[in-house]
């Protein structure tokens, strides 16, 4: 095994009454995501580019996606945010921010970036017109609710929906699920 060779990133979860808890390993292959190894060429004709917040904990990765935004641009930026451990920080959430279009965040997360950047985070709606005037390049925010269905702030309005009721072994990946049905939907009617 060369020493180049990182191993594929690892998630150790635990749950808590239904609820995960996650331990995710550090010095994985996303950590070192180089900016010489993607095809340029190619990228230029996505119609969406999705990133995340936890691919940005290295400094490689990082430097990366900020080399990828400074030579591309791309009609549709999705934003998964995910608030895991210690791996995000001021700077992380603000470049993020600052680069989307669209923003996807959990009711967990809402209390850490508003009080990151002083917004109201007691009703969602007021969550989203403060994030919006901050980062008007943000023109729709998806924030799921679990059980309780998910929101939906698009170009100034704010619609609500309901999920069916089901019975939860547990949540793992479901917020990644509803990110890339999201996206598929948008692509396909480009609605």
């Amino acid at each position: 095994r060369q020493e180049s060779f990182k191993p594929t990133g690892m998630v150790q979860v635990t749950l808590n009454n239904g609820s995960p808890e996650y331990n995710i390993t550090e010095e994985v292959a996303y950590d070192y995501i180089n900016a010489d190894v993607i095809d340029f060429e190619k990228l230029k004709t996505c119609n969406c580019f999705y990133f995340g917040t936890l691919a940005q904990r290295s400094s490689v990765s990082r430097q990366c996606l900020e080399t990828i935004f400074d030579r591309l641009s791309f009609e549709l930026v999705f934003c998964d945010v995910n608030l895991r451990q210690s791996f995000y920080n001021p700077p992380i959430l603000n470049f993020s921010l600052s680069h989307c279009t669209i923003l996807k965040v959990n009711m967990e997360e809402i209390l850490p970036i508003a009080q990151l950047f002083a917004f109201p985070y007691d009703e969602i709606k007021a969550f989203a017109q403060a994030v919006s005037i901050r980062f008007p390049n943000i023109n729709t925010i998806i924030i799921t609710k679990g059980a309780d269905g998910c929101a939906l702030w698009h170009s100034g309005e704010l619609s609500e929906f309901a999920t069916e009721s089901i019975k939860v072994k547990d949540t793992i990946g479901a917020g990644d699920s509803f990110s890339a049905a999201y996206c598929a939907a948008l692509l396909r009617t480009n609605d």
